[in-house]
């Protein structure tokens, strides 16, 4: 992805490539300062690029730049790459402050999303700095054994693996101490509690002993006796409890949340783990679930509403999927993701659009188009309209912007192809068919389209589908009923009269 970006950079702007590769030889030889402002002029030079974008972030974030590089991985998460979303939450994580909660929820965010590249290190190093950060040992413990698990010879498997072998072993020694005296006082407080009042007491001690060893003590159920459901056993990062069959029924209140924000944001973290988890197993309609609590939960983020968008657009639950990506659409976090699903959903719709929701769709294509980095997803969004409402018009706006933002890409051929065809140009949609057949288009959608310029270039067919074939045949017959008539007229004409006979 990325050495197709650069080529797309060097085809936009050679400077601006020159600039990168010159950035690119400055950090082999440890010179940031150099890289930094190189990637600043490659950025100037081409801004909508997320690979420089991305670079220039990374730069800043070792040069304790943060707040600039925050604002450098802002623009390069347009390239919604694993790869943006693990540098922004560098740059998150970045400082010697401690994260705020929505720091640390936007990092969760970017890093559970960097997650859709499976078997790919970006998600597990993007946990590990946020686990460095605060101090999260069980985090870190398990986003490293994803690297060592994903990437062992991966440069941030052992940047990570280094960091923790920084942290002395007695340290641990000493915690795990602490904690078992801790647990000892416990049990012999209850235990001096049960002594002095038995009777009372008895049911409440023996309920903490058994939750304090783990259910070591508990009797298995008798034969006889019904024993209630099980499931599988849940770990959590927070203390605020998850009501795992209906996560949406135990929300923490706003008194809660304001007490405890990192408990809270480790709550917002179990939630996208369980849908994670769900949705790497295809059990979209558990995941769905936790992402509803994620919106729910957080209301004024968008995070939780587009994840459940998608997985309802999986599930194949369209009012479902519109409803959630509708809501995300006017909330804090939004991407342009976000509004090419909103507007693929809707122009799904089996019948036509009504004028309400024409109007939506283009004015969710007027806000990206006024956005930094939007005019490609707003070209898409506006395509599919045109599509959707068979608008030579639009189509013959958007095709063009797409097909210098991704030539190659099988939705710009065939948004190029239904432009051509609406105009009845069939050479060129056949010569859109080849580049297509050359594309990642799958065959069975390749065979369709063909079909479809074969039915709609056939000969006998031409007079009904385009009107200048319409016209010319009927000026063709026209010039033949005149021709027939003349000829006609002129062999009238050449007859001999016969003359009268004589009277006698």
């Amino acid at each position: 992805m990325d050495d197709q970006e650069l080529l797309n950079v060097r085809a936009a702007s050679p400077e601006a490539a020159d600039d990168y590769v010159q950035a690119e030889a400055r950090l082999r030889v440890g010179d940031w300062v150099g890289a930094d402002k190189l990637l600043d002029e490659a950025q100037k030079l081409r801004p909508t690029s997320f690979l420089i974008a991305r670079r220039h972030c990374q730069v800043l974030t070792e040069l304790g730049q943060r707040d600039a590089a925050i604002t450098a991985c802002m623009i390069a998460l347009s390239g919604m790459t694993a790869m943006d979303e693990r540098a922004y939450v560098g740059a998150l994580m970045s400082g010697k402050r401690l994260a705020t909660p929505k720091d640390l929820a936007d990092a969760v965010r970017e890093a559970s999303n960097a997650r859709h590249l499976v078997g790919q290190p970006f998600a597990d190093a993007a946990f590990c700095e946020i686990a460095h950060h605060i101090g999260d040992d069980a985090m870190y413990s398990s986003c490293l054994t994803g690297l060592e698990k994903n990437a062992p010879s991966y440069f941030e498997t052992a940047r990570w693996r280094a960091a923790r072998g920084n942290t002395p072993a007695w340290l641990y020694g000493v915690g795990w101490l602490l904690l078992a005296a801790l647990a000892f006082v416990t049990l012999l407080r209850a235990f001096l509690s049960w002594f002095r009042a038995p009777a009372p007491r008895a049911s409440r001690t023996a309920a903490v002993v058994l939750l304090a060893l783990g259910g070591a003590f508990a009797t298995p159920a008798r034969a006889d006796e019904p024993s209630a459901p099980v499931h599988p056993p849940h770990w959590q990062l927070s203390h605020f409890h998850i009501n795992w069959d209906d996560p949406e029924a135990n929300i923490p209140t706003i008194a809660e949340r304001n007490a405890d924000a990192l408990e809270f944001g480790y709550f917002l973290q179990d939630l996208s783990a369980e849908a994670i988890k769900a949705e790497s197993k295809s059990d979209y309609q558990y995941a769905v679930k936790f992402w509803r609590a994620s919106a729910k939960a957080v209301p004024d983020e968008a995070v939780g509403f587009s994840h459940a968008c998608r997985d309802y657009q999986i599930l194949d639950e369209r009012e479902k999927a519109l409803e959630y990506c509708s809501r995300a659409l006017n909330l804090n976090g939004v991407t342009t993701e976000d509004y090419a699903r909103f507007g693929e959903l809707t122009v799904q719709k089996p019948g036509p659009l009504t004028t309400l929701e024409i109007q939506d769709l283009d004015a969710a294509v007027a806000h990206l188009k006024k956005q930094e980095n939007g005019a490609g997803p707003a070209a898409v969004l506006e395509c599919g309209l045109g599509v959707k409402l068979d608008d030579e018009a639009r189509l013959a706006r958007c095709a063009p912007v797409l097909a210098k933002t991704a030539p190659n890409d099988p939705h710009t051929l065939t948004f190029e192809w239904a432009l051509a065809m609406k105009r009845h140009d069939y050479a060129g949609a056949r010569r859109l068919l080849d580049a297509m057949a050359k594309s990642t288009m799958t065959s069975a959608a390749l065979a369709d389209l063909r079909t479809a310029t074969d039915m709609a270039s056939a000969w006998w067919r031409r007079p009904f589908n385009d009107p200048r074939w319409g016209f010319g045949l009927l000026c063709l017959i026209g010039l033949l009923v005149v021709l027939v008539i003349r000829k006609r007229a002129q062999l009238r004409s050449a007859q001999p009269v016969s003359s009268a006979a004589p009277v006698a």
